[in-house]
């Protein structure tokens, strides 16, 4: 009748536990075991980037973030503890067992609803279709997002620590175009690019150690662009639409122009289109795509073209790529992104950026991707995506 489906089942039996429980516990249980909880689950979060700068390793990086909710669960269990020696020596000198119950109902169902909005949100984002779309379409889960504020992106920083293809490609020995004087970056956001936000994909999957995760954009029917370093080693990597996840199947992956392209079948979503000309030197420009897995849009300015000259993904060999230099604000997640126009075309992808200055990030221009989606035209064979990228 309201569209629930087996996760708002699943939500309904959590709160009515909270219920049951809200009057068995009472308040001063409840609120040590919560506070307990939320405490050391967002001071070890605050701790987490500092514990994990002692090392690289995915492992590592891995059981330092399980180690915050194992720390979260066990000052729970404490604070409950507490909670009922205090409950137990108060309940002698005190009449108020019928309040404090009502107010544990109260406190628990809270809890509940906020644990529920927490978990949805984390796994609303985890690279599984079925069950992130559940997450997303549930009844319940749809009417706490529009109460309650954005989740906190405690579950996306966490993605960043755990993603093993997370560096992008930097080059230290290019400089900006100190020749021209660069115009102010632009206040606001045409219209036109912002429509094409539509058409820009998360694109994110298990493996490789981790999570990774970057972005992509809708070039064709069924068909993503996106870098090749975004899915080196992914199988089966997952497109996020909105709120919608779909597996897709690698056709391309040329680690030499790290460009690779993702067929998804029943992708409901309008290709972009793509710029006739070069972008001019101090034009406009935005770069369009998931940082830190969340949605946003850059405003840049063009400061040189060339070609840029380094190695394959991997490190490997010599390889030119017609490339922008841009003034604009990048950073890990925004791989595989659309660089757009005031007009909503596509004039580049984002690819990298400068190692000695943040505020620079590079674009390879669009013609090898043009060649590569009318090379691929209908084929939807998978194809091999290399090993795992390493930065």
């Amino acid at each position: 009748m309201f569209g629930l489906n087996w996760i708002d089942g699943l939500i309904i039996l959590v709160l009515a536990s909270a219920f049951y429980y809200g009057i068995k516990i009472g308040i001063i249980s409840l609120f040590f075991c919560f506070a307990s909880f939320f405490a050391t689950l967002f001071a070890f979060g605050w701790l987490m980037p500092h514990l994990l700068s002692i090392g690289t390793s995915s492992v590592l990086e891995v059981i330092n973030g399980n180690l915050v909710l194992a720390a979260a669960v066990i000052a729970s269990i404490w604070g409950y503890r507490f909670g009922r020696q205090l409950h137990a020596k108060l309940k002698h000198h005190l009449d108020w067992l019928k309040a404090e119950s009502l107010v544990g109902i109260t406190l628990s169902l809270g809890s509940a609803l906020v644990i529920i909005w927490l978990l949805a949100a984390g796994v609303g984002s985890l690279p599984f279709g079925w069950l992130s779309n559940s997450a997303n379409n549930s009844f319940i889960v749809k009417k706490l997002n529009l109460l309650l504020p954005p989740a906190p992106t405690v579950f996306e920083e966490f993605a960043r620590y755990v993603n093993p293809n997370y560096p992008l490609q930097v080059f230290d020995k290019l400089a900006p175009n100190s020749s021209i004087g660069i115009a102010p970056l632009p206040n606001g956001v045409p219209a036109a690019v912002i429509k094409d936000s539509t058409s820009i994909l998360r694109i994110t999957s298990f493996g490789c150690g981790g999570i990774v995760d970057g972005s992509g954009f809708v070039v064709s029917r069924d068909l993503v662009a996106t870098n090749a370093h975004v899915i080196a080693g992914i199988t089966h990597p997952v497109v996020k639409l909105g709120s919608d996840g779909y597996v897709g199947t690698p056709v391309l992956f040329d680690p030499n122009q790290d460009l690779a392209l993702i067929y998804v079948p029943g992708l409901k979503a309008i290709p972009l289109s793509f710029l006739a000309s070069p972008i001019s030197i101090n034009q406009t420009v935005y770069a369009a795509g998931f940082p830190k897995s969340i949605y946003s849009i850059a405003p840049g300015r063009v400061i040189n073209d060339y070609p840029v000259v380094g190695s394959n993904i991997y490190g490997l060999g010599i390889i030119t790529w017609p490339s922008y230099e841009l003034l604009v604000d990048i950073t890990n997640g925004s791989s595989g992104g659309p660089l757009l126009t005031t007009n909503g075309k596509v004039g580049g992808i984002i690819f990298a950026k400068s190692k000695n200055n943040p505020s620079i990030g590079y674009a390879m221009t669009t013609g090898n991707l043009i060649k590569d989606i009318h090379r691929i035209g209908s084929i939807t064979n998978s194809a091999g995506t290399g090993s795992c990228f390493k930065g």
